[in-house]
């Protein structure tokens, strides 16, 4: 009896290390996983809360007739924390990707949104409301005036995913890029002397390039 009990308590133990050496070899991986898995909630929570940023600002600045530095300034700064490095590239294109003006960029820093301003001042990237204005048939010529007299205002806001401090490096280093494009209320639209500079500015770097 005394062996039996004897290798049963050799046995338990044995078991016990066991579980003690798979339990260690797990860890690392399974906090990897919780690592990554929380990286990846606030990626989706941080991109959420750009997509309702981008889509409050263009509701704002389609209905303004008149566009100030100042009041832009205070509405990024309502809108977006300073704590964080983004940047805003508004362009007013028409339906008929005729680019009404380049793109103006805003914010804390440059160079992070990629442009869409082709050749020939022609706005490249897809519209949404191009599809349904057509060229065929008799109202063909209506078509085209529409296409001429709607302006489309489409806010690009950008932002690097470094600046969410995520616990892995698997994300790191990754644009975040939220677009709103939205039908513009006022078809002339009036600018302060600042941002008529940055247009300026804008179009003699692209003329240069």
């Amino acid at each position: 009896m005394k062996w039996w009990r004897f290798r049963r308590f050799q046995l338990q133990h044995c078991q016990r290390g066991s579980a003690v050496v798979e339990f260690a070899l797990l860890m690392p991986l399974l906090l990897f996983l919780a690592f990554a898995g929380t990286d990846l909630f606030r990626v989706s929570h941080a991109r959420a809360e750009q997509e309702q940023v981008a889509n409050t600002l263009a509701s704002v600045l389609t209905q303004q007739s008149t566009w100030t530095a100042p009041g832009i300034d205070a509405l990024l700064a309502h809108l977006l924390p300073d704590d964080r490095s983004y940047e805003v590239v508004i362009s007013r294109v028409q339906l008929d990707r005729e680019l009404v003006w380049y793109p103006l960029s805003l914010g804390n820093t440059t160079e992070l949104c990629p442009r869409y301003g082709g050749d020939g001042g022609l706005y490249t990237a897809s519209l949404p409301e191009e599809a349904n204005i057509g060229g065929d048939g008799d109202n063909s010529n209506g078509d085209e005036d529409q296409r001429h007299q709607v302006s489309l205002l489409v806010v690009q806001l950008c932002r690097q995913s470094d600046d969410l401090n995520l616990l892995t490096g698997l994300l790191n280093s990754k644009l975040m890029q939220s677009i709103s494009i939205q039908r513009m209320a006022h078809q002339r639209i009036e600018l302060d002397d600042t941002l008529n500079e940055a247009l300026v500015k804008e179009d003699d770097e692209r003329d240069g390039a």
